[in-house]
């Protein structure tokens, strides 16, 4: 019975700990202009756990552990940083390939 309730002890304590190692990760995302991109989607790699920024380009996301970030928005590419603090400030590159694509697209108006 001691034994069962010394196990029992140390579980609870190691799942305390386990907790306290989660952290909130805060930050902003803009382009490579340094123009503000809100609505951003904020993911953490390999688990289902996301976010988005808000529309002043803010995002905050509880981590546990150790893990990358990736950032993504339409428009601009994808990109996966690996924090190592509390607060991250991420640039997305535009992609190149949709700015073509939008500077051939031309309107026509059809009776």
């Amino acid at each position: 019975m001691r034994r069962l309730f010394t196990l029992l002890i140390l579980l609870l304590l190691s799942g305390g700990i386990a907790i306290a190692q989660s952290k909130v990760i805060t930050g902003i995302v803009t382009d490579d202009d340094g123009v503000p991109v809100p609505f951003t989607t904020v993911t953490l790699s390999s688990t289902r756990n996301a976010t988005t920024a808000d529309g002043n380009c803010n995002f905050s996301i509880r981590m546990r552990g150790i893990g990358n970030l990736t950032f993504t928005a339409s428009g601009l590419n994808a990109l996966s940083v690996a924090p190592s603090g509390n607060t991250v400030s991420v640039s997305l590159k535009s992609n190149a390939e949709l700015k073509e694509v939008m500077n051939d697209f031309t309107y026509k108006r059809y009776p």
